[in-house]
């Protein structure tokens, strides 16, 4: 049987023109013999809620998730950072405006790793890196990459604070002196001299979800916080680049046969505009019609969840090929404020 949760964040819209007033006749099928519960407005980590976790009793910093994305494994108490590269321009520090080629990523890496020590690794990822420091603690500040100001003032302040000071300053040296940055600056393209450790946090053990669900759990997203938190509980997940993005989401992975449960995420809707991205919202509203509902509409055994949350609240499907219903409640925005129908939280109805 196939077992099949899909969130689709922000297919919903509250603030803008609605994609689901004209269903398609799949999805409409699978509404028609299916039944539609609200959901509670989620608090705390919403990627806990799409494992069927209680986002508000899990804890996990954006280092924890990223290094744990990256496959590492650090020993007991290690303080785990997220790591982004920055640009400092005339002291103010910068998210970049330019990817780096792979070339550059591996030049980057190679000199964050020579400042290896017996206490503080750096992990290599893609678009976003891990730091791990050992006996380390959470008791400082950082500013998340799209807060920093300038360079003085977003400084790491508290426990540990001369040591990462000195990381970043050592970093900041090394990538001044790249073939990479050489090229970059002779081109007028600007220069990435910083690498940015931000979201201390220490890893704490979570469920199993195979052994919580009794189940095999295969998750599927374009999310690298998704990817770290589902690989702390057990849960496999692919590549989050191999999903792609936007128009160009792989949809077809969203019904790939799996044993046990498979939960997809469909991030796009949430990154599309309502109002100046309409016709993407309808475009892909589309493909779903034709790559996913309609193919599982023709499955004898399927039970599938599919949810869609605002910043209000949201809905959820509950469909059972081997156990059809009538049901006359759409799957549309004008439900959500319908104190009738039956509400919970997101992480219940998953659980």
């Amino acid at each position: 049987m196939a077992q099949i949760i899909l969130h689709l964040p922000h297919w919903l819209a509250t603030d803008g023109p609605s994609v689901l007033d004209r269903p398609g006749p799949a999805w409409q099928s699978l509404v028609g013999r299916g039944g539609i519960m609200r959901l509670r407005p989620t608090q705390g980590v919403r990627e806990a809620a799409w494992l069927g976790l209680d986002p508000e009793r899990t804890s996990a910093s954006e280092g924890v998730l990223t290094v744990a994305a990256l496959g590492a494994d650090p020993p007991h108490r290690s303080v785990h950072f997220a790591v982004n590269a920055l640009v400092l321009d005339e002291g103010q520090l910068r998210l970049p405006t330019t990817v780096l080629t792979d070339e550059e990523q591996r030049e980057l890496i190679a000199c964050a790793q020579r400042l290896n020590t017996s206490r503080v690794t750096f992990v290599a990822g893609i678009h976003q890196h891990g730091l791990v420091w050992e006996d380390g603690s959470t008791d400082l500040h950082v500013p998340p990459p799209d807060a920093v100001s300038t360079y003085r003032d977003s400084l790491p302040q508290g426990d540990g604070e001369p040591m990462l000071r000195r990381w970043i300053d050592d970093v900041i040296n090394l990538l001044r002196e790249t073939e990479f940055n050489r090229i970059r600056a002779e081109e007028g393209i600007e220069t990435i001299e910083v690498l940015w450790p931000w979201g201390p946090g220490f890893r704490e053990a979570l469920p199993s979800l195979a052994l919580r669900f009794g189940a095999p759990v295969q998750v599927v997203s374009g999310s690298m916080r998704l990817q770290g938190l589902a690989r702390l509980c057990g849960a496999r997940h692919g590549d989050p680049g191999a999903f792609g993005r936007g128009t160009s989401t792989r949809l077809e992975q969203l019904i790939k046969p799996t044993a046990g449960v498979l939960i997809g995420v469909v991030s796009a809707f949430a990154e599309f505009d309502p109002i100046e991205h309409e016709q993407e919202r309808w475009w892909l509203t589309q493909e779903l019609e034709r790559r996913v509902w309609a193919p599982l509409s023709e499955l004898d055994d399927l039970q599938l969840m599919v949810t869609s949350e605002t910043a209000e609240g949201g809905l959820v499907l509950r469909y059972d090929a081997r156990r059809p219903r009538e049901n006359s409640v759409p799957f549309a925005e004008r439900v959500l404020d319908d104190r009738t129908i039956a509400q919970k939280p997101l992480h219940e109805f998953v659980a």
